[in-house]
């Protein structure tokens, strides 16, 4: 239609027009041409000037790689303090010129091995005595530390269970030295009694740092009523009740009471093995053999307590 004249559109007639579309793509997009001093289309953005003051470069001038023993200007620079009444207690330097630069003392803490880590190298190279007597010495420096506790009443623990299983040993070995029959009565000897006290006393430095410990307690229990029956069924009772009602989830107290308050049948309440008569050997055509019920012990099976 832009090229056909409309001259004779007044007049009636046939007229013929012949239509085709003609497209023409602009050069420039709209949203691709530039906005007049960037005022048209701004959209979500707005503009915002901000003036400031421009500033000048700070040049600091640095010691350089080559002059090590020479000073930059700020390092040279000394500064004079004002003397002045009010000194303080640190303000050594009023009255005399100072530098800015400061020389401070370098130093290395020595590293000093504890008693207790002394005391854990001792048990790795399996030196127990050594071990013992550090913790004994960690113990007396810093006795609420509950590490330090908990390796004294362990190192202490184990040399209480070594005296108590050498009493009973050398007991056995005094029976068979001595010949004495099963059913004989009998006194320990000097050495004996010795050797028991010696494992209550290792016993009762366990309890001193940790009275608590339920090995320790069961350990006493045990040894008191090995020792003597008669007197130390109620003192053995006694612990054992107490450390069941300290310790109810703990089922070996419970079967070591059974064991103590109820006379034995089988060895007639003498806590010997019946089978080897507490001697831990039984000789058979003149071959002394360890006994084989008690593995040597010479405890009864049914009743003693190990």
């Amino acid at each position: 239609m832009d090229h056909v004249s409309l001259e004779l559109l007044h007049v009636p007639c046939a007229v013929d027009f012949e239509m085709s579309p003609e497209f023409q793509e602009a050069p420039i997009r709209h949203e691709e041409r530039a906005a007049l001093d960037r005022q048209q289309d701004q959209g979500l953005l707005v503009r915002r000037e901000v003036l400031g003051e421009k500033r000048e470069p700070i040049w600091v001038p640095l010691r350089g790689s080559r002059r090590t023993d020479e000073r930059s200007l700020f390092e040279g620079l000394r500064i004079s303090h004002s003397v002045s009444d009010d000194r303080g207690p640190d303000e050594g330097s009023r009255g005399r010129t100072g530098t800015l630069k400061r020389t401070a003392t370098l130093t290395i803490p020595a590293v000093v091995a504890t008693k207790l880590e002394e005391a854990k190298v001792a048990l790795e190279r399996g030196e127990f005595e050594q071990a013992r007597r550090l913790a004994a010495d960690a113990h007396a420096e810093r006795p609420d530390d509950p590490e330090i506790r908990e390796l004294y009443a362990a190192t202490h623990l184990a040399r209480a269970i070594r005296l108590s299983d050498k009493a009973r040993e050398a007991r056995r070995l005094d029976l068979l030295r001595r010949k004495i029959d099963y059913d004989v009565e009998f006194q320990d000897t000097t050495e004996i009694a010795q050797a028991f006290d010696e494992a209550l006393s290792a016993i009762e430095d366990v309890l001193r740092v940790e009275p608590g410990h339920w090995k320790t307690r069961m350990l006493k229990a045990t040894l008191v009523f090995r020792r003597d029956r008669t007197s130390g069924r109620p003192a053995a009772l006694e612990i054992l009740r107490g450390l069941a009602e300290a310790e109810p989830t703990n089922k070996q107290v419970p079967f070591t009471i059974r064991k103590v308050e109820r006379p034995c049948e089988r060895c007639g309440d003498t806590g010997f093995c019946p089978y080897c008569k507490g001697r831990g050997e039984r000789t058979f055509l003149r071959i002394d053999r360890r006994c084989e019920r008690c593995y040597g012990r010479g405890i009864c099976p049914a009743c003693g307590v190990l």
